[in-house]
This record gives C-alpha cells, structure tokens and sequence, in this order.
C-alpha cells in the first residue's frame, strides 16, 4: 500500500483483498476465485498520481497458505479523474532529476 496515492483508495484495496478471503466458504472456494479489478491512483517515483487499474486473484499455495496475484495496468487516457485528483500525461522529454534513465 505504499505506492497507493490517497487513504480512501488504500481502504478501497484492502477491501478488495479481505472481501476475496472472507467471501469463500472454502479452500476450494478461494482457489476458483474470479480476477477482480479496481481503479485507482498510484504514486511514481517522485510522489505523482498515476491513474491505474488493478487486478487481483487470491490463490492457496501448496502448503495451504493464502497468496495473492496482483496485476497492475497504468491508464494511458490523455486526461482521467479518480477519486477527486486529475491526471494529464506527461509531455515527452528526459525524465524528471532523480528518476532512473
């Protein structure tokens, strides 16, 4: 939850997350769970909110230990709103100082 932008999407993740557990009557259950998928704001390297979807697939390791998949796709719209923070996409050029080439 660390690169999740704001509180109220941090919540809305680890809702995500504890619904997938406590929803399956089974182990069974939680292996056949279907990918979910949230919209939310991510931070990048320097503190910026990116506009991304999220997929999530829980799943029970071999020794019977609850994991989790978890896929990240960044929107690429020209210009978003989520949760109240806009987005416009960065103009082309050399990365911000600091940032990894």
């Amino acid at each position: 939850t660390d690169f999740i932008h704001t509180d109220e999407d941090i919540s809305r993740f680890e809702g995500l997350v504890v619904q997938s557990q406590l929803g399956a009557r089974s182990a069974e259950d939680r292996c056949d769970a279907t990918p979910q998928m949230l919209t939310l704001c991510l931070r990048d390297s320097v503190g910026n909110a990116v506009k991304a979807s999220l997929y999530h697939v829980p799943y029970l390791s071999a020794s019977g230990h609850m994991h989790h998949i978890v896929g990240v796709q960044e929107a690429m719209e020209e210009s978003a709103n989520v949760s109240g923070h806009s987005f416009a996409q960065r103009a082309p050029g050399p990365p911000p100082a600091g940032m990894p080439v």
